[in-house]
């Protein structure tokens, strides 16, 4: 109430130092996380350029109801003409999207990219015909204007080879780190974001699921309601990794929850993470 505004001001309020009032943003919290990014960027590098690659979104298909569909539907166009397979990759929703691990959840995108023949994959050709006048771009009740055929996928996914590389995937929005490394070639939704596994997929995805990195989204990514945050690429390519000598052991814990996970989905790893919490923050000198 505005009655309480005078005790909630005296209770709250903070002296912000004129210097952190910086020309790229405010960030109103008394300088605390703008002194712990400092502290966590001082021995460490861009995670762009630890592993040498971009965070890279998931599709956008401008109609998944056409594009995206169950193992049974697969299956279906796949007896219909062999060629269908060609086109039909496995699929990852952001929701599917765990920390830790994934769950797959027999889902499938017909992938039909930029350029695609669409007169070799009959099969293919008559399931997205049904959905014709809604994926025709640039008119009314169809998808966005772009360079694109009505049958096509309708982003430019000109790196849709890295979904079939190992890599490390989030959720778009989350509440708390939300990585999981991913090595069977699904392809992703648009909830979602990739980067390249690099050289210690292990002790990076140790990282990205630790406190401290849940401290780093909070002040670096774009606040929701309740706690949760949209994370951005930007943000994700900044994120500090120590350049560390020994990695081995952050890497082997994060091994003992990857196979712990893989046994029972609902384990508790508290007590993994926990140890790997004291790791990381002894890699950034806290």
């Amino acid at each position: 109430a505005l009655t309480d505004f005078a005790g909630a001001f005296r209770q709250r309020s903070f002296l912000i130092a004129q210097r952190e009032l910086t020309a790229d943003g405010w960030r109103l919290d008394g300088g605390v996380f703008q002194r712990l990014l400092e502290k966590l960027r001082s021995a460490s590098v861009p995670l762009r350029d630890f592993v040498g690659a971009s965070v890279l979104r998931g599709i956008s298909t401008g109609l998944n109801d056409a594009f995206v569909i169950d193992g049974n539907s697969k299956d279906r166009l796949i007896s219909e003409h062999w060629s269908s397979a060609e086109l039909i990759k496995p699929y990852l929703r952001g929701k599917d999207v765990g920390r830790w691990r994934v769950s797959s959840p027999d889902m499938w995108i017909i992938f039909t990219r930029r350029g695609v023949d669409i007169s070799r994959y009959p099969a293919i050709l008559d399931h997205l015909r049904q959905y014709k006048e809604r994926l025709m771009p640039g008119v009314p009740g169809g998808r966005k204007p772009g360079n694109y055929q009505w049958y096509e996928i309708q982003d430019n996914i000109a790196y849709w080879q890295e979904f079939e590389r190992k890599k490390i995937i989030s959720t778009k929005v989350s509440i708390n780190p939300t990585f999981a490394i991913d090595d069977e070639g699904h392809y992703l939704g648009n909830t979602s974001y990739l980067v390249a596994a690099g050289p210690e997929p292990n002790y990076m995805l140790g990282l990205l699921n630790s406190k401290v990195a849940r401290c780093y989204a909070t002040s670096v990514f774009v606040e929701k309601q309740n706690g949760w945050y949209e994370v951005q690429p930007a943000g994700l390519e900044a994120f500090p990794i120590p350049t560390a000598t020994n990695t081995l052991m952050i890497s082997d814990l994060v091994a003992d929850i990857l196979a712990t996970k893989a046994a029972n989905p609902a384990a508790d790893v508290r007590a993994l993470e926990a140890e790997i919490d004291q790791r990381v923050y002894a890699l950034y000198g806290l």
